[in-house]
């Protein structure tokens, strides 16, 4: 049932209803053009095999006829990125409130892309936050009207909103899934500015602007260009620059299109964006500002064949946060991390973020392989003092059981936490409980690279064992070899292969879970209390 009207477009308008069945709020999309109106509910039946929640794109409920016209059917959100400016009467966003919108929208382009759809109309108002004051910064794409599949693309074709359309689209190049980059650079700059990046009312000076702030097209791809004459006066053979872009007067003279003044940019590269440091000029900031203007320079490469793709863009440092590992702890830190509790960190194909490792780690729970973790579930188990049992406390306890009337026992019991703790859930053996025997009558042996408490050499070997297994679980480490530590030289030893997924283990979510165990966990423990 429609309730009001809440929005009026280009293409129809958006009403604010109810779900009689369901009595839950929604949102119902009346469009006025036929085209428009059949493209996006051919887009919305594609879309809709993904997941709503870990692709962050809106939910499609159902098509229904209301008020005599066919009408769509989604999950009602809460404001687009242009009305959460407003709220904030034109102040900027922090980079840190960027960074969990960077990684949703590009969680969604990724998505998009293994289905073989290119968005083509990214822009402040497409990108709608969830609920704001429940889950801020959680995000979802909307409005796939314009969207078209990469087989329907056809040279020359105009699409994309001016501000935020790619020069490829400007020049009449080949048109890929890089436009959608493109626009997501141009979105992330605004809200980093509060204000477009290239101007979003005149052709000219969006051509005018970029040339600016990125450096002019290549001569290769001006040549290839359909509408490259637009913008661009083609040199004599013998003079050199090629192309130069037609002054004012010139391009009024040519078109008939009066452009407008200049765009207020006061930028000459985007180098020059790092030097407004938002949240303070300490290091941490400002070295987060740089990962920042590097992911823009990414985006915002002028050459859409050397664009950064979605799947490459989800592991920059920016996104990952690698930088901030290498920094001592701060409120900073705590902070950026906090923002990102809204992203949910899901299975991607081979690349997949929790892998069958990560799932038998007591972070993950048992059941992580069907329903994927959220760093906020991250950082809410790193931080909550009421987990009194992990299996780091479970391996403290076995080892207790090892009677202390031996010496030797006492030894490796004193070092087996140790080292299994630093050989991590993912990567050590487990200790085998069996093995270790609370009967002081029988023989005590320690089941860590088969080393026993009654071997000559057996406390010796207890005491190294530490740094070798926590060479053992170091990233990138190889791994330990038995025979160097046998106590028995006539005694071949060896071990599995324990050598790590170098990709797997620099994944986001490992990255964070060995960040929040090796620093993050005391300055969170002490806010709590």
């Amino acid at each position: 049932m429609i309730l009001d009207i809440i929005g009026e477009g280009a293409f129809g308008s958006v009403a604010r209803g109810v779900n009689l069945r369901t009595k839950e709020d929604v949102a119902i999309k009346i469009l006025s053009d036929k085209k428009v109106f059949k493209t996006e509910i051919d887009m919305m039946e594609v879309v809709s095999v993904l997941d709503p929640v870990k692709s962050n794109v809106v939910h499609f409920y159902e098509k229904v006829e209301q008020v005599g016209r066919t009408c769509l059917v989604f999950e009602r959100l809460d404001r687009n990125l242009d009305e959460l400016l407003d709220d904030r009467e034109g102040k900027p966003l922090l980079v840190s409130e960027i960074r969990p919108i960077s990684q949703q929208v590009l969680t969604a382009l990724e998505a998009l892309r293994g289905l073989g759809i290119i968005h083509s109309d990214l822009k402040p108002d497409n990108i709608m936050l969830v609920n704001h004051q429940n889950e801020p910064f959680r995000v979802k794409l909307i409005d796939f009207g314009l969207s078209l599949r990469t087989s329907e693309v056809k040279d020359g074709m105009v699409i994309q909103p001016l501000g935020f359309r790619a020069p490829e689209v400007s020049l009449g190049l080949p048109i890929s899934q890089a436009i959608d980059l493109w626009g997501l650079g141009c979105i992330l700059a605004y809200l980093y500015l509060g204000v477009e990046l290239f101007s979003i009312g005149c052709e000219y000076q969006m051509m005018r602007s970029m040339i600016t702030l990125l450096g002019k097209p290549d001569d290769y791809l001006l040549n290839a260009g359909t509408y490259t004459h637009w913008f661009f006066t083609e040199n004599p053979p013998w003079k050199n620059p090629k192309w130069s872009l037609k002054s004012p007067l010139q391009f009024r003279l040519d078109t008939g299109v009066d452009p407008e003044k200049s765009w207020p940019i006061q930028f000459s590269s985007l180098d020059q964006l790092e030097t407004i440091y938002q949240e303070g000029k300490e290091p941490i900031n400002m070295s987060d500002n740089k990962a920042f203007i590097n992911l823009l320079k990414h985006l915002l490469h002028m050459d859409s064949d050397l664009r950064i793709s979605s799947a490459d863009a989800l592991q920059h440092p920016f996104i990952s946060m690698e930088h901030m590992e290498e920094l001592d702890t701060s409120l900073y830190v705590c902070n950026a991390f906090e923002k990102m509790i809204v992203c949910k960190l899901e299975d991607l194909k081979d690349d997949s973020i929790l892998n069958d490792k990560v799932s038998a780690s007591p972070l993950c729970g048992d059941d992580v392989t069907n329903e994927p973790a959220t760093l906020g579930e991250i950082l809410l188990i790193k931080t909550d003092n009421s987990l009194e049992e992990t299996s780091d406390d479970k391996t403290e306890e076995e080892v207790q059981c090892v009677s202390s009337t031996s010496p030797c026992a006492n030894e490796c019991s004193t070092n087996l936490p140790e080292i299994a703790a630093a050989a991590g859930a993912e990567d050590a053996e487990a200790v085998n409980h069996d093995a270790i025997s609370c009967d002081p009558t029988e023989e005590k042996t320690v089941p860590v690279q088969g080393v026993s408490s009654t071997s000559p050499c057996a406390n010796e070997c207890s005491t190294n064992l530490p740094g070798i297994a926590a060479a053992a679980g170091a990233e990138d480490a190889e791994a330990v070899n038995h025979d160097a530590i046998s106590c028995d030289p006539t005694e071949e030893k060896t071990v599995p292969d324990v050598s790590p997924d170098v990709k797997r283990r620099k994944s986001l979510f490992k990255r964070i879970r060995s960040f929040f165990s090796r620093k993050f966990r005391p300055l969170c423990c002490m806010r709590r209390s």
